[in-house]
């Protein structure tokens, strides 16, 4: 049990990525929680082809 927000937190943290929680009813932590990743995109020079 609790892995799953550790192994999160490696993930976006290994590809310069943010998570965190909030309140799903801002200031009312009773109604569940909201939990979320922000990921930096990469522009098309940055992409490559894959074929590597």
């Amino acid at each position: 049990r609790g892995l799953g927000l550790y192994l999160v937190k490696r993930l976006v943290d290994e590809y310069g990525g943010v998570v965190w929680v909030e309140d799903r009813v801002t200031g009312d932590h009773t109604q569940g929680a909201r939990f979320v990743v922000e990921l930096p995109a990469l522009s098309v020079d940055q992409q490559g082809s894959g074929d590597q």
